[in-house]
């Protein structure tokens, strides 16, 4: 029997970004367990068509670069915090597109990027949640190396979403500073 992976492409973010971030959370919040900073959202696939995305993904050849956490907003009932948008990410997030497309033979959706990093899901917003955000909707949290990328699976569960890697994917050092 044929069964469908729910998938995604990320960048993983270390635990001192994590740890920088989290005491913004509301005591109630659900805060997010693995930080990453999504690339794309592939949707539900083929199992048997896994192996022909690792294989395109396997194939992209871009240098590592640093990402810069920068500000705390709210989207719905989430808490996150942005990352700026670098030529860099700009150009893995299109060379991850085209071979996702390329491989699965599917558009994906074309919406506007804002990389972002969740930090929590909320059940309320109250007043001092607002506050906490505006007054950090400028923090600069710190920046990390890009080292590689990675196909993500998430498994929806009835209270949230389990996201486990499938692959990571290096991405090749530039010359030496």
């Amino acid at each position: 029997m044929m069964s469908n992976l729910r998938l995604f492409t990320a960048i993983s973010v270390p635990e001192t970004i994590q740890n920088n971030l989290i005491h913004l959370a509301p005591p109630k919040a659900r805060l997010e367990k693995k930080f990453h900073l999504t690339l794309n959202f592939i949707g539900n696939v083929p199992s048997e068509k896994l192996e022909t995305l690792i294989a395109a993904l396997e194939s992209i050849k871009r240098p590592s670069f640093v990402v810069k956490v920068e500000g705390i907003g709210l989207f719905k009932y989430t808490m996150w915090a942005g990352a700026r948008l670098t030529q860099e990410l700009s150009e893995l997030k299109k060379a991850v597109d085209l071979q996702v497309q390329s491989a699965l033979g599917l558009e994906l959706e074309k919406t506007l990027y804002k990389p972002h990093l969740t930090i929590a899901r909320l059940k309320l917003i109250s007043s001092a949640t607002r506050e906490i955000v505006e007054a950090n909707k400028k923090l600069v949290t710190g920046e990390f190396k890009a080292l590689s990328f990675g196909l993500w699976r998430s498994h929806l569960e009835p209270k949230e979403a389990r996201r486990t890697i499938i692959k990571e994917f290096p991405l090749e050092d530039g010359p030496e500073e």
